[in-house]
């Protein structure tokens, strides 16, 4: 009995895995474009073809051509099952998973193909052949006209089932959801990232607004502060918050402030989710106005600190020197 397929295909696996072993060892692109096409050859052949080859055991029971037909159409099916099987599960997704789990599902059916072929003394002759029961008295034969159908009809069955459990599985994968975040950024006087203020006189008025936006998936309450630090920390994101020096009502549009050395400014503020800074006074604007100005002269790190629950979220900061 000839299963010189399985076979080809046993080793076919053992060099691909040998091959992607090698490769995570060492980097050579060549190695890797020749793996990829491997990959790609074994993920939309390898497992329809066993497939079909359940139902068609013998080599002539199907045209070369309707066999390949079968193998790729089947494969399109199979490959994503399988990996929609492993999204579910607690392994991680990815392309080495995936080569690892259509191999096992190839072995699997390399022996049930394997076991199926033995069930029949001449597994050449294929399943859809109907039988045929000769009688003499005037050459009159009598043959099963209906096992040809069946046979022809379990490969469409198992699409059709095959689809449905592909939709169900879809059908029950959570939807993935955005990370909770809250955006915040600082603009210069023009509302783009550019023309910050660098370089200022004392009791000169600078502009700034602040940006940001609610995108927890709920309504959130914030600290908002400005920072005016001389030094070459100040605070982390991730540091602890303490003690607001001198309450701001961010409420006001726009806002001034005179700067001192290592004061804190801020005041909270509440968005619902997918809403921006400044929208609770104006509508489409690019945040919130802030004019700054400084009376003593020194290089600043001025930092604007977003504190949520007790924390500083968020740091953005920028560097300022002050001159008489």
């Amino acid at each position: 009995m000839e299963d010189h397929d399985l076979l080809g295909i046993l080793f076919f696996v053992a060099f691909l895995l040998l091959i992607g072993a090698v490769n995570s060892f060492v980097d050579v692109y060549r190695l890797e474009a020749f793996l990829t096409v491997l990959t790609v050859f074994f993920f939309v052949f390898i497992p329809g073809y066993l497939v079909v080859s359940v139902f068609y055991l013998g080599k002539n029971d199907l045209p070369v051509s309707d066999r390949i037909a079968l193998s790729v159409g089947f494969s399109i099916l199979v490959v994503p099952l399988i990996g929609s099987i492993l999204y579910l599960s607690p392994f991680v997704i990815g392309t080495t998973n995936l080569v690892v789990s259509v191999s096992l599902f190839t072995l699997l059916f390399c022996l049930f193909v394997y076991y199926r072929r033995r069930e029949y003394e001449d597994p050449f002759v294929g399943m859809d052949e109907p039988y045929r029961i000769k009688i003499d008295i005037e050459n009159i034969s009598i043959s099963n006209p209906f096992r040809g159908r069946k046979q022809q009809t379990i490969p469409l069955i198992v699409i059709i089932a095959l689809i449905i459990a592909s939709a169900g599985l879809l059908v029950s994968m959570p939807i993935p959801q955005d990370e909770p975040i809250t955006e915040f950024y600082v603009l210069g006087p023009e509302g783009d990232a550019d023309n910050y203020p660098q370089n200022l006189t004392t009791g000169e008025t600078a502009k700034i607004i602040l940006g940001g936006q609610n995108l927890e998936q709920r309504p959130m309450e914030y600290e908002l502060v400005v920072y005016p630090y001389q030094g070459e920390s100040g605070y982390m994101e991730g540091d602890p918050y303490n003690e607001t020096d001198k309450e701001i009502d961010w409420m006001e549009q726009p806002i001034k402030l005179e700067m001192e050395p290592n004061t804190t400014y801020g005041g909270e503020i509440q968005l619902e989710h997918g809403e921006k800074l400044g929208e609770e006074l104006l509508e489409n604007t690019t945040g919130k106005d802030l004019n700054i100005s400084f009376d003593e002269e020194g290089e600043y790190k001025l930092q604007f600190l977003l504190i949520k629950d007790s924390t500083v979220y968020s740091d953005v900061h920028l560097w300022i020197n002050v001159v008489e």
